[in-house]
């Protein structure tokens, strides 16, 4: 909510969707109201499907102090949207800083507002970088190439059991 507070004093325009829910909603959505928020932001909760509420955003925010590798930002990187993100945990292995996004450490996510602005106020970069988001995840995270990979995992243990090798 900080960073949406800052990002909005510079945009003035800026909206932001808040998708999920979690043990800390409420406090979420009064920290949205304790910064005057609370006609900025909207909050859809749990969706089955996001790709209507994706479809309308310029860059997909990401702020995990823990992650493994988020499924929702696959998700919005199919859809061409950059991202902007700590990097927490799997988050690294699909956003190539300066690439497909932004990343940051965990504890420096301040540092996420500059790059955030720069996406927002420059539709070229954000196209460039949404579209090398969509081309990562259709090369390196789709359903293929996952099913292959772990094809993969499972011959070589199929192969090492044969031939006695643990």
């Amino acid at each position: 909510m900080e960073l949406a507070r800052q990002v909005k004093a510079e945009i003035p325009t800026a909206h932001f969707v808040v998708i999920g829910d979690g043990p800390t909603e409420s406090q979420v959505k009064g920290l949205a109201r304790e910064y005057g928020l609370e006609n900025s932001i909207t909050f859809p909760g749990r969706l089955e499907e996001v790709r209507p509420w994706m479809s309308a955003m310029d860059v997909y925010l990401m702020t995990s102090e823990f992650e493994g590798l988020p499924i929702a930002m696959l998700e919005a990187m199919s859809m061409g949207l950059p991202i902007v993100a700590t990097a927490a945990g799997g988050i690294p292995e699909a956003v190539t800083d300066g690439r497909e996004g932004h990343l940051t450490s965990v504890d420096a996510w301040e540092g996420l507002k500059q790059p955030l602005l720069k996406l927002v106020r420059n539709p070229a970069l954000r196209w460039r970088q949404g579209e090398a988001a969509r081309k990562r995840v259709m090369t390196d995270f789709s359903i293929q190439t996952m099913a292959n990979e772990l094809e993969a995992v499972y011959r070589e243990v199929i192969d090492t059991h044969k031939h006695g090798r643990v």
